[in-house]
């Protein structure tokens, strides 16, 4: 049986949890594989047990423009299947990940017999919104090296492999996904991560990143 972190039904009662694993199907992919993409229609919710997922955002000239990543115990899907919109990211597995899926309709069915439940989605939904406006906040106040540096800490902690020199991140992120993830332009990225890997802060080993523990006073 897929393990569930604690945090995914954090505030149900036993009983609420069971109808949601009776009814949900567990999904298995590995890593680089794509779980939904932009523009699909929404074919339900998706509950992140383990792994790693990064959904992005393009805009109509197939430019990237938004990036999140996501652990166990978030939620995938959840506006789009209450909205019944077309799916407004991709979401692609990075390492090995395990969901555990309702579909549209059994989510509705559940839904409606279970105010409960909903009121369990709509409480993962504001988190992502005051997840959201707290990025906003800080790409409109924070300068560009602070929020990288920040965000290659926070990602490190979350992800990342502890090391015997630190914390290594190695989700295979480019440049561009990096810059839509912090909200820079690609060529800042690139410009602030040699200036860290300058002063030790970090090592640069193609797109895998080293935070130094040595280097932890540097840190912004």
């Amino acid at each position: 049986m897929v393990e569930i972190p604690a945090q995914l039904f954090a505030g149900l009662a036993p009983e609420k949890i069971e109808i949601i694993r009776a009814a949900a199907h567990l999904l298995e992919y590995p890593a680089d594989s794509t779980i939904y993409t932009q523009g699909d229609p929404a074919d339900g919710l998706y509950c992140l047990c383990e792994g790693v997922v990064k959904e992005i955002s393009l805009d109509a000239e197939e430019r990237l423009r938004w990036v999140r990543l996501l652990g166990p115990g978030q939620l995938l899907g959840s506006g789009e299947s209450l909205c019944s919109t077309p799916q407004m990211q991709t979401a692609i597995a990075l390492r090995q990940s395990r969901l555990l899926w309702l579909s549209q309709e059994e989510f509705r069915n559940i839904g409606m017999e279970h105010a409960d439940l909903l009121l369990w989605v709509a409480t993962h939904m504001a988190r992502q919104l005051c997840h959201l406006r707290s990025a906003l906040v800080q790409r409109a106040y924070t300068e560009s090296a602070v929020r990288l540096t920040e965000a290659l800490q926070n990602v490190a902690e979350a992800f990342g492999t502890v090391t015997e020199r630190g914390r290594l991140v190695d989700l295979d992120l480019s440049r561009d996904e990096w810059a839509a993830l912090v909200g820079i332009a690609p060529e800042t990225v690139s410009r602030v991560l040699h200036q860290l890997a300058e002063r030790g802060v970090i090592e640069l080993h193609g797109r895998r990143i080293l935070l130094l523990d040595s280097a932890r006073s540097l840190y912004p």
